[in-house]
């Protein structure tokens, strides 16, 4: 169903072969919504309630049949519009994100992206994202996102069991040995195969038919530079992978980086900076990431290093990943 409100005859599609540039708004994929939602260090950030805001505009009974977890529907005006919410409520949000039934691009006469520069104009602080292909392509591409949940506890958001980090869709997953353990988000993933960076061994997981282990301690004084090159094979001749260690925010993460050089052909600090898009919270040890600057001279001789390991601020000296 649609939404009248989202279908106003005074608001039409733009004729425009060009999408016109939109002030304080933006399209994101799904991959980067996903990634938004499984942010977590020791609670999921969708406990903090200056996190995230994630507005449903599709018509309220397909809200309420079903919407992305902690999604909630706008409240309407006296005259059946939706309504903005209040500045205060936008400027402390660190993520504002709208979506409806299958936007795909930046029309600035489309109902949704009207109601987007509403909220940059209210006193969004960041950009507003919208959702590329809507709720459609979200719910295709992650079903296990969808609830008919409404209202959250502080409890129940900081109990709500995240997801693996999507680092390349349908391939590559980046988690930690807990992710490792459930099976539900492999068979939900489809994840078969296994890198494991950790000391530790999860109990058997039917689905997973393939596995390749990495054990050692997250101690400066260990090398991974040796494992790069069967790491990255083991990637290109399995189906969906999932790298894990302790933590998921370093052994593992130093794998993940040293793929992404190879197979997009990142320097390290691209791939680097990819990495901490889909995870905020990766640390990997000064030394992985010394090592990661010899797999760069190895892949790109030529090559001046892209990443200043001796002055690296955000890979620091962390203990039991």
């Amino acid at each position: 169903m649609s939404d009248p409100t989202l279908n106003s005859p005074l608001v039409t599609a733009s004729n425009e072969t060009y999408a016109p540039k939109i002030t304080g708004v933006t399209l994101i994929e799904p991959t980067e919504l996903y990634n938004i939602l499984q942010q977590a260090k020791f609670y999921p950030c969708l406990s903090d309630p200056n996190y995230l805001i994630l507005l449903d505009l599709r018509a309220e009974f397909d809200y309420k049949e079903s919407h992305i977890i902690t999604a909630r529907r706008p409240a309407k005006t006296a005259d059946e519009n939706l309504s903005v919410p209040f500045g205060s409520v936008l400027d402390c949000k660190k993520h504002v994100i709208v979506y409806d039934n299958k936007t795909s691009k930046l029309d600035k006469n489309a109902p949704i992206i009207i109601f987007s520069e509403s909220l940059w104009e209210e006193g969004s602080r960041y950009p507003v994202k919208v959702l590329s292909g809507g709720y459609q392509r979200f719910s295709a591409l992650y079903p296990f996102l969808r609830t008919q949940k409404i209202i959250y506890t502080i409890r129940e958001l900081d109990d709500l069991q995240t997801y693996p980090y999507e680092i390349i869709p349908a391939k590559l997953y980046l988690g930690n040995f807990k992710h490792a353990c459930l099976a539900y988000i492999h068979k939900e993933m489809d994840i078969s195969a296994h890198i494991n960076c950790s000391q530790l061994l999860p109990p058997k997981i039917k689905r997973v038919s393939s596995v390749l282990h990495i054990s050692k301690a997250d101690e400066s004084s260990m090398n991974l530079r040796p494992f790069f090159e069967a790491a990255c094979d083991f990637i290109d001749n399995s189906q969906i992978v999932l790298i894990f260690s302790e933590f998921g925010i370093s052994r593992s993460v130093t794998i993940v980086i040293a793929y992404l050089m190879k197979h997009k052909k990142y320097s390290l600090k691209e791939a680097y900076n990819f990495a901490k898009n889909c995870c905020q919270f990766i640390q990997p040890l000064l030394e992985f990431m010394h090592q990661l600057s010899e797999w760069e001279a190895v892949l790109n001789p030529p090559n001046t290093p892209s990443f200043d390991t001796e002055n690296a601020t955000d890979a620091v000296e962390t203990e039991d990943d």
